[in-house]
């Protein structure tokens, strides 16, 4: 864990955009994720890509 920050406000300005319909806009409010290896997987830049491409893929 990097840090904890409290996402009250977004999450309430997230919902009150979806509820609107602005779906879009909602969005780009979203933190981007980070797709993680299971833990099994090797530790590869390959095993990375791949999760990476199933993560978008589904």
């Amino acid at each position: 864990m990097v840090s904890i920050r409290h996402v009250t406000p977004l999450a309430r300005q997230v919902h009150a955009l979806v509820t609107a319909g602005s779906l879009d806009a909602a969005t780009k409010l979203l933190p981007q994720e980070t797709p993680y290896p299971p833990a099994d997987a090797p530790m590869t830049s390959g095993a990375l890509e791949r999760q990476s491409t199933a993560a978008t893929s589904a």
